[in-house]
């Protein structure tokens, strides 16, 4: 049955060339030189990495549509109107580590309006409605990380029984299988100072830079040098410690005076433009 069926589907092959044949041989020489048209790319989603691909995609010759599902591109990198004011709803803010989104943002001649933070640490708002609190993040955290899990500031944001959890971090030993193998900050976080160090400081934080969730992310993506210091120091909150001496709060981060979302507005803006 196989062989039969491969013999029927190369006479089919057979038969479509010999008219393709046919058809090139009627049209004539003229149509013959007609230059080959641009191969057509269909990018699904028109979320910030679709808007980037089909950006790729234009500039290398190809026609592109964008399908999204929504009725606003972006995805992820939005915005949202409070007390009349629009403002990011996603990343708030871009990882300046390697200078590849500034880079990026000045091909969107973008460059112009990146702002930097002003040094102050960041808060965190919970609950909802009418129960809503705002806390000053931990001024030693990195990414949200406490470096000093044992102050007030921890304790008022996750708890009492959490803090102890958290506290545990600086007397358990250090799997050495994490030397080499791949680790998510959810991972890491989870293991070494459990759930609510994750959910309620750390998670905030890698929405607000990354638009993603800490366990779509590796530590050394998001913290280049962790991994080394938690080996050489024996503790995720020692080796925060030892990363934040050498850079001061609001130095990894910056912004756009206007909002995240003016990259998304200038992405579709240029490939509007571009057809």
């Amino acid at each position: 049955m196989a062989n039969d069926a491969a013999a029927h589907a190369l006479r089919l092959l057979e038969k479509v060339r010999s008219a393709s044949e046919a058809r090139l041989a009627k049209t004539g020489s003229a149509h013959q030189a007609e230059k080959p048209s641009a191969p057509h790319a269909v990018v699904v989603g028109g979320g910030i990495a679709g808007l980037v691909a089909a950006r790729e995609l234009r500039q290398t010759g190809h026609d592109v549509t964008v399908l999204e599902a929504t009725g606003s591109f972006g995805g992820c990198v939005r915005t949202a109107e409070v007390a009349g004011l629009a403002i990011d709803a996603g990343a708030e803010s871009f990882a300046l580590r390697g200078g590849i989104v500034a880079s990026y943002l000045d091909e969107l001649e973008l460059g112009g309006q990146i702002a930097k933070t002003s040094g102050a640490r960041a808060w965190l708002v919970q609950g909802e409605e009418q129960d809503i609190l705002a806390h000053p993040m931990p001024e030693t955290a990195l990414l949200g990380i406490p470096g000093n899990v044992r102050t007030d500031e921890v304790r008022s944001i996750i708890g009492r029984p959490a803090t102890v959890r958290a506290a545990a971090d600086l007397i358990t030993p250090m799997n050495k299988k994490w030397a080499t193998e791949p680790l998510s900050i959810a991972e890491v976080v989870r293991s070494r100072m459990g759930q609510a160090v994750l959910d309620q400081l750390v998670a905030p934080v890698i929405n607000g830079v990354y638009s993603t969730d800490p366990a779509r992310i590796s530590i050394d993506a998001a913290a280049p040098g962790l991994r080394q210091a938690m080996l050489e120091t024996g503790s995720l909150a020692r080796a925060v410690t030892k990363l934040q001496e050498s850079a001061p709060a609001g130095s990894r981060v910056a912004g756009l005076d206007g909002g995240m979302y003016t990259m998304v507005e200038a992405l579709v803006s240029q490939l509007g433009e571009a057809g």
